[in-house]
């Protein structure tokens, strides 16, 4: 990495590398690549890689989970949505039949 810096600050600037500047960019950048890709930063990286793809399955079977659970409550619901008006209308007729009856007995006792 120093000696890419060292080519720019040669007075190359922000000009595009070209010719021999760029063969000797790429060629320092490799090394560099090189140098930084040793066993031990490949081991760190595949074990972070099997972590991460672990946490990946967990996180999907998560949502798997919750999908289920919330499909489970959207029927429950559903379902309990339909006794509800059942009930309402049941309640309704009860309340019409009620008042019927009290004007009947009303009738009756005047």
């Amino acid at each position: 990495m120093f000696r890419f810096q060292e080519l720019e600050s040669e007075g190359n600037g922000h000009q595009i590398l070209e010719g021999s500047r760029l063969e000797d960019a790429l060629c320092t950048w490799s090394q560099f690549a090189d140098e930084c890709a040793n066993e031990a930063s490949l081991m760190q990286l595949q074990h972070e890689l099997r972590r991460c793809n672990n946490r990946r399955d967990e996180l999907k079977l998560t949502h798997d989970r919750l999908i289920l659970h919330y499909t489970a409550l959207a029927d429950r619901i559903a379902q309990l949505s339909d006794v509800s008006t059942a009930s309402k209308t049941e309640l309704q007729r009860t309340t019409e039949q009620v008042h019927v009856d009290n004007s009947y007995v009303s009738a009756l006792y005047m």
